[in-house]
Parts: structure tokens; sequence; C-alpha cells
């Protein structure tokens, strides 16, 4: 009786073994499943981050450009007020220029009218 007793003990042992056994290698299995998919996953976050890096790089350097354009518009147009503010004081002064030229031409024109309107002179009766 006690060999029997024996015989079923040690085949519950070699069953609870082999039972172990198995959920050791599916466990194992698992356990390696999942830390590849952990290393993927940190391979794939640390992709990311690279990308999130590089984009906001990106992102700053435009802003920086950005910056540079409207400084560079608020300069073109201070220069372009400048410039029309010329531009009128010189149309001022060359509406006044040819004002004048008019009245110029206008007193010759007369001069010269009233020159040949008048007798002429000889030369002679001075003497």
């Amino acid at each position: 009786r006690h060999l029997a007793e024996l015989a079923r003990v040690e085949d519950v042992r070699s069953r609870l073994y082999e039972e172990t056994r198995g959920e050791v290698e599916n466990l194992s299995k698992a356990l390696a499943q999942a830390t590849a998919g952990r290393d993927a996953a940190a391979h794939k976050l640390q992709q990311q981050a690279l990308t999130h890096r590089g984009f906001e790089e990106r992102l700053s350097e435009s802003e920086r450009l950005l910056n540079l354009w409207r400084q560079e518009a608020v300069r073109l147009k201070n220069e372009a007020s400048r410039e029309r503010a010329r531009l009128a004081e010189l149309s001022g002064a060359r509406d006044g220029a040819l004002a004048e030229k008019e009245t110029l031409r206008q007193r010759v024109h007369a001069l010269e009218l009233r020159l040949s309107q008048a007798p002429a002179a000889d030369p002679t009766a001075a003497e």
C-alpha cells in the first residue's frame, strides 16, 4: 500500500512539474513578447520624440524668419512713407518751378510784344 501511495504522489508531483513547466514556458514566451513589444514601443516613442524635436526646431526657425520678414516689412513701409513724402515735396517744387517758368515766359512774351510795337529807333538821331 505504501508503494501505491508513493506512486500516486510521484504521479501527482510529475503532473504538477509538467503543468508548472508548461506555465513557466508560456509565461516566458509572454514575457519575451511583452519585452519585445515594450522595446518596439520605446523605439517608436524615441523616433516620435526625434521627429517632434525636428518639428519644434523647424517651427522655431520659421518663427524667427517670420519675425525677420515682419521687421523688414515695417522697415520697407517706413521707407516707402519717407519716399512718398519726398515725392510730394519734389512735386511741389516742380510745380512751383513750372509756375515760375510760365510767369517768365509770359513776361518775355509781353516784352517781345512791346518791343515789336515800339517805333524803330534811328541810330543817327541820338547824335
